[in-house]
């Protein structure tokens, strides 16, 4: 093997390394606060959700937002003590939520319609969802709602 070989494959095994150095930083490429970027973590909603009691103004709701990474089951119980007024509670999809929102047609995956007093249980699927306990219908009372949700 002559000089030039040598020499050749000198140059072709630090061509190498320098590839392989510059690889290194270009795929564990540092964040815009300086540190090497970390993988989202996923944290499940699960526990209780709202226990005691909310006041719902008159022609308002209550909202609570659920994340879900995985299937839960939304369990709980509300009631009006007296009975008076009637509110509705519905769990809603975010998109539902905002078509509810806005006053469009929405499909609500359960809703027990205006009452005093009501129990949910429902399965849900990953996603966004909301909680919400609507007093709109009530233009003059409040409702103080106690309530116990929780996700399981």
């Amino acid at each position: 093997m002559g000089d030039r070989t040598r020499l050749l494959i000198t140059i072709g095994g630090c061509v190498v390394v320098a590839l392989f150095i510059l690889n290194l930083f270009r795929v564990n490429r540092p964040t815009a606060d300086g540190n090497a970027a970390t993988p989202e973590t996923h944290v499940y909603t699960e526990g209780v959700l709202v226990s005691g009691n909310a006041n719902i103004e008159p022609d308002s709701f209550l909202q609570y937002r659920i994340d879900l990474n995985r299937r839960a089951k939304l369990k709980g119980t509300f009631q009006v003590p007296g009975g008076k007024p009637r509110i509705a509670c519905l769990i809603l999809t975010e998109s539902d939520f905002e078509k509810w929102m806005s006053g469009g047609n929405y499909r609500a995956a359960t809703s027990t319609g205006n009452v005093a007093s009501g129990t949910i249980s429902r399965v849900l699927a990953p996603g966004v969802y909301f909680l919400v306990l609507d007093n709109r219908t009530s233009k003059d009372n409040p409702a103080n709602v106690e309530l116990d949700f929780t996700v399981e």
